[in-house]
């Protein structure tokens, strides 16, 4: 993803695109060739199609170019600016994610202008990507607050799962293990389908904490779970056995040898946090 290992549920922009299109497709096939307004209709919906096909057949670059199209056409509309920060942060592209989705996450108050109040968007899907695109930047303060305002509101609660595992991330990568393993735990708690991109963060967590028992535990529990990414787990528990060894031979400073999981761009390879989720998901840290 990118940067992140689970993040928001998996392609939930690309969804909520592809419903669009297929909602606008018999009102633009049905509206005058020559018409202006059924011209830019069925262009929208040749892009929409476009753009999914592009990410079925893995040609990337190529969805990315068709949804900055459907984006410059469209800026306020949630669904494709969520599709297209979702792929531009997957694509190692996170900072321009940031300027995609801001202007639709939150505003300024002007009702008292000497102490402007921050107002956020009820989307919380939009949130917690936003907040996955800080964290791949490394701005985990931002990413911070977007979360924490998603967690304490308690209409997002379907979502809230997908907030703490980012906020997992967001605490292991400032050192707060501990706080990190808590708000693991809780979004495994209310987790909705493969759970394997937090329990290996979680793993991660726990081993930078010396728990390196409990790290291999969840990670081979995960191993037998998980319906991919069996080689990146593998790999996970081969380095923590190893480095639990080298503790128990010759103590070491664990925190400063494990990690925190977040995957900064695709050159970083360990400890590598399983693949967004979008979406987390997604989300399945912001693939």
């Amino acid at each position: 993803m990118s940067k992140l290992q689970k993040k928001i549920p998996a392609f939930l922009g690309l969804i909520a695109l592809a419903a669009l299109t297929a909602c606008s497709a018999s009102k633009s096939v049905m509206e005058p060739v020559d018409s202006m307004r059924g011209m830019k209709a069925a262009t929208q919906q040749r892009l929409s199609a476009a753009a999914v096909d592009a990410i079925a057949a893995g040609k990337t670059e190529e969805a990315v170019a068709l949804h900055a199209k459907l984006h410059k056409q469209h800026p306020k509309d949630r669904a494709i600016a969520l599709a297209y920060a979702q792929l531009l942060r997957k694509t190692g592209k996170p900072a321009q994610a940031v300027k995609v989705l801001t202007p639709l996450a939150s505003f300024k108050s002007r009702n008292n202008d000497s102490n402007p109040v921050t107002i956020y968007t009820s989307n919380a899907v939009i949130l917690n990507e936003l907040a996955a695109a800080h964290i791949a930047t490394g701005n985990f303060a931002e990413a911070e607050k977007l979360l924490a305002h998603v967690l304490e509101d308690p209409s997002a609660a379907p979502l809230h799962a997908d907030a703490d595992s980012l906020m997992g991330i967001v605490m292991d990568a400032r050192g707060d293990h501990r706080a990190a393993e808590q708000s693991f735990n809780r979004a495994l708690a209310g987790w909705k389908g493969d759970p394997t991109p937090v329990m290996n963060n979680l793993a991660l967590c726990l081993a930078a904490q010396g728990k390196f028992d409990d790290a291999l535990d969840t990670l081979r529990r995960a191993l037998v779970n998980s319906p991919n990414d069996k080689q990146e787990i593998a790999r996970n528990i081969a380095l923590i056995s190893d480095l639990r060894g080298a503790v128990v031979s010759k103590p070491v400073a664990v925190a400063k040898v494990v990690k925190p999981a977040v995957k900064k761009t695709k050159a970083h390879k360990k400890p590598a946090a399983c693949p967004p989720c979008p979406v987390p998901a997604q989300p399945e840290k912001p693939k």
